[in-house]
């Protein structure tokens, strides 16, 4: 297996479980499935029209992905297709760093983004951020 694959393979595959944990999502103990990524600001604006219309060519038809060889239809009519009844998005954003974060609380885990038509030209590498849990500073009433 490549280290792109096994990369892929862990980003998508890891339940969280442990106090830290280097994925591109995690599951928690809430009916939602969370995924981050993190997208070339420059590409900021495109990237977010590519999540509600997709790529057409100057006829309105999709243009197909290379890589899949499926249309490019976007993020919310992929999720659609998928029959995910939720997603809530929210971007982390640091223009002092030049970082763009997305992250994503969908109501099913059964989604794989690695295989999106269109996403990956808008990713910065097939990385995520650490994310740490900190018990010590949750609240449970």
């Amino acid at each position: 297996m490549s280290a792109q694959s096994e990369q892929k393979a862990h980003s998508e595959k890891s339940e969280y479980k442990a106090p830290s944990v280097r994925s591109g999502q995690m599951l928690l103990n809430l009916p939602q499935e969370i995924k981050y990524y993190y997208i070339n600001p420059e590409l900021r604006d495109q990237f977010f029209r590519f999540c509600r219309e997709g790529e057409r060519d100057e006829h309105g038809n999709y243009l197909i992905d290379p890589d899949t060889n499926k249309p490019i239809k976007g993020v919310l009519a992929w999720l659609r297709d998928k029959a995910v009844k939720r997603a809530d998005f929210w971007t982390a954003e640091d223009s002092g760093l030049g970082t763009l974060l997305l992250i994503v609380a969908v109501s099913t885990g059964d989604s794989d983004w690695w295989g999106m038509p269109g996403l990956r030209k808008y990713l910065v590498g097939d990385y995520a951020p650490v994310i740490t849990s900190r018990p010590d500073l949750n609240i449970r009433e």
